[in-house]
């Protein structure tokens, strides 16, 4: 009789974690569904506009804070808190289980992930990206989805004490492919 009480109280209890489920991501795309092929003038642009950013946003402390971390050192981080993580249930993603890893030899780069970002911005949102100007990347490495993926945050670096943009946050597979996007006032 214990047994079936806490089955029902288990199977109760993951029915209405469900049941408030949301998306984790605007819009979501499996691998393979939506691959973006940038151009000569496109990666032009966007290299200006990392350098743009760069020159805009280096007296900033949340850029400060950003890179007094490698993607390599958040990796360490996350290996002393793993044991700990939670695991939550989206619409889109299925159950997620928030985890970090290492690119390797077969990943593309930081700077090809930001470039694959900015035209996703472009083509779902119709973002302008002269309004990207004092705007900053961070760069995290997820294992938690079908393929390991950069997570490409740019985060609003106007103002130290008041940002006024959103942050938009781009997830772009190891390969190249898009995963999803969102943005919102959230950091990282």
């Amino acid at each position: 009789m214990k047994r079936l009480t806490v089955c029902l109280i288990t199977l109760c209890c993951c029915l209405i974690s469900t049941s408030f489920a949301q998306n984790q991501w605007v819009k979501y795309w499996l691998p393979g569904e939506y691959h973006i092929e940038l151009t000569e003038d496109d990666k032009v642009r966007f290299i200006e506009l990392l350098e743009l950013m760069n020159h805009n946003t280096k007296e900033s402390s949340l850029r400060k804070g950003i890179e007094s971390f490698t993607v390599e050192e958040w990796y360490n981080e996350y290996l002393q808190i793993a044991d700990n993580q939670v695991e939550c249930v989206f619409d889109d993603v299925g159950t997620y289980i928030w985890a970090l890893g290492l690119p390797d030899e077969n990943t593309i780069d930081k700077t090809m992930a930001f470039m694959i970002a900015c035209k996703v911005l472009e083509e779902q949102e119709s973002v302008d990206l002269s309004s990207l100007a004092y705007y900053y990347p961070d760069y995290t490495f997820l294992t938690s989805y079908k393929k390991p993926a950069w997570q490409v945050t740019l985060l609003d670096c106007s103002s130290d004490i008041n940002p006024t943009g959103p942050n938009y946050s781009i997830l772009i597979y190891e390969d190249g492919d898009v995963g999803g996007y969102r943005y919102g006032l959230f950091l990282g």
